[in-house]
């Protein structure tokens, strides 16, 4: 295991899901309390 601190891509790309229209939908269905209709995208 690699102890050296992530660089910026790195976390950058660790929190990319972050921008998808998916996790969007997704904590949008959950605080509505209702499924969430998940685009693949």
């Amino acid at each position: 295991m690699n102890p050296a601190p992530l660089s910026e891509d790195e976390k950058r790309a660790s929190f990319a899901f972050l921008d998808s229209a998916d996790y969007i939908e997704g904590l949008a269905a959950f605080l509505e309390k209702r499924p969430p209709d998940f685009s693949g995208r």
